[in-house]
């Protein structure tokens, strides 16, 4: 193991490249409950092992649950949905046009963002995206909970999330 990063510092010197150690992070993506510990160093300085890191926007756990992932894909989601729900408080009107369009040009990509990795992600997990549409679709039209969520979709021409 150190003569592969002996020789990742060595490429980097080769090509002009310098690895920043203090934002590099070491991660394993295994299915036992234990995962062993090393001591990999770059330029003499320990890597720290991370359970959980974020790359290119997505958030990947060591057992790629998605979890993590879809936890900060929610939150983002819930505060863009705030303000879909402030302009349907909006005295001077906002039109379900207006709110439809503003969902599926501000929230749904957040919601979409890095979906072809969650092609393994638990139903469960895949629910929540669900269920935050559903909300995002009730605040769209106005509509009730008793409303059949097919409806809410062929309404306002949003497929299931999942698809």
């Amino acid at each position: 193991m150190n003569t592969a990063l002996n020789s990742l510092s060595k490429w980097a010197i080769e090509n002009n490249m310098e690895i920043n150690a203090s934002k590099t992070v070491y991660q394993f993506f295994l299915m036992r409950h234990k995962n062993d510990n090393f001591d990999l160093k770059i330029n003499s300085q320990n890597l720290p092992k991370s359970e959980s890191t974020k790359y290119l926007g997505v958030h990947m756990n060591n057992k790629l649950s998605w979890k993590t992932h879809m936890e900060h894909t929610i939150n983002k989601v819930h505060q863009r949905l705030r303000l879909i729900k402030q302009l349907t408080r909006a005295t001077w009107g906002s039109t379900q046009d207006t709110m439809n369009t503003m969902y599926k040009t501000y929230v749904k990509p957040v919601m979409k963002y890095g979906s072809e990795v969650l092609v393994t992600a638990s139903n469960s997990t895949l629910e929540t995206l669900e269920t935050a549409q559903n909300n995002a679709l009730r605040l769209i039209t106005g509509g009730v909970k008793t409303i059949p969520i097919l409806a809410l979709q062929l309404y306002t021409g949003h497929l299931p999330i999942t698809c």
